[in-house]
């Protein structure tokens, strides 16, 4: 997929009472009618920020341990995403937690939120993982905040094939078991 230039009339120096002039709205027309013939295939997967991905009942972390954030069991979503396209799924054995599996073969943008409760002690790491595996560039550590909530985030660019398994991974040093929400997204950009 490349990029395209598309020559578009300048628009009218003025505007009568805010009613626009024809050439201006066959600007407007020319500009939807690109749009639709050259906007680029949405696949992807999110969840809005009431459902956050939660592992374990209580969403709660114990310290100082390497946690997979789980995104359903027996196959099905834990939370339902507002957006599933392309037929992302969540692995179906009775391992738990449960990875979302790759639909199709392509350039994936996969970002992770990750909302750290209140406490200033240790660290805070997140992770995406690739079969087991973490990857490249999809960590993020640090300090908690001195004051408030720790957030975190980390966006990456993987080169995925159908039935991969992703996941994400938390640790965290207070010293106590801490509560997170964690939020993911995934966006398939273009074939491999």
């Amino acid at each position: 997929m490349g990029l395209c230039r598309m020559t578009v009339p300048a628009l009218p120096a003025t505007q009568s009472a805010g009613v626009a002039t024809s050439a201006y709205a066959n600007n407007i027309r020319s500009l939807q009618q690109w749009h639709r013939d050259t906007a680029p295939v949405f696949k992807g997967l999110a969840w809005d920020g009431t459902s956050g991905l939660q592992a374990g009942v209580s969403g709660e972390f114990a310290t100082a341990t390497n946690t997979t954030v789980g995104f359903g069991s027996a196959g099905s979503f834990e939370n339902t995403p507002i957006i599933n396209v392309g037929g992302w799924t969540v692995q179906g054995s009775d391992s738990d937690p449960e990875s979302l599996v790759v639909p199709e073969s392509g350039i994936y943008v996969v970002s992770v939120f990750n909302h750290w409760a209140a406490d200033s002690s240790g660290f805070r790491s997140t992770q995406i993982f690739l079969d087991g595996s973490g990857v490249s560039g999809g960590r993020v550590i640090g300090p908690a905040a001195p004051t408030g909530v720790t957030m975190q985030n980390l966006t990456t660019v993987l080169d995925l094939a159908a039935n991969d398994e992703l996941d994400v991974s938390v640790n965290q040093s207070s010293g106590s078991t801490l509560a997170a929400t964690v939020y993911l997204a995934a966006y398939w950009i273009r074939s491999t």
